[in-house]
């Protein structure tokens, strides 16, 4: 996911240098704008599932929120700051706009990829201590997360595959007094 994350943020660079320096020609910016949204439609999936991967369960809904609310201000944004960069010449708009992106890939180069976690969604048995259960379900290898909503009798995991072992996945079966399917 990292790879494809870099290589459209990279895509978009190179179809901004492109728009800089061929917008005048027919093809140049045929070409140009076919690479920039190549590169935007692969960010634009790529964003969110890189959200729901890193946002800890309690607080994934208003990561996910924040994503779309910035994504409709970066478009009003967007759509002004377009509109005031195209009344300048082309090479200075597009170059401007390719320097930013450029940038923006230096600052994003480092970010480590994602963790691959699966979440899953278990019932808490009655009659148990949360809290001892919750100590419990923690230490078991491969769960990487838990939210716990006593009210409701849900828990919400994050789980590790590769460190699910069938001795753990027995462990988490006999906590939630139920077979898992995981």
């Amino acid at each position: 996911m990292r790879q494809v994350f870099l290589g459209a943020i990279a895509l978009m660079t190179a179809a901004l240098a492109i728009l800089a320096l061929g917008s005048q020609v027919g093809v140049g910016i045929i070409f140009g704008l076919l690479l920039y949204f190549m590169g935007f439609n692969l960010l634009e999936a790529t964003i969110p599932s890189w959200i729901s991967k890193r946002a800890p369960v309690a607080n994934k809904a208003t990561a996910m929120g924040l994503n779309s609310s910035s994504q409709f201000f970066g478009a009003f944004v967007g759509g002004a700051m377009g509109g005031l960069l195209l009344s300048q010449p082309n090479l200075l708009a597009w170059g401007i706009l390719a320097i930013i992106m450029g940038a923006a890939l230096l600052i994003i180069i480092p970010i480590s990829q994602p963790p691959y976690l699966s979440s899953t969604t278990v019932t808490i048995p009655k009659d148990i201590n949360i809290q001892d259960w919750s100590r419990q379900m923690l230490a078991v290898d491969g769960v990487d997360e838990l939210v716990v909503m006593a009210k409701e009798q849900v828990a919400y995991l994050k789980l590790d595959k590769t460190q699910l072992t069938d001795d753990s996945r027995q462990q988490l079966s006999s906590l939630v007094q139920s077979p898992l399917d995981i």
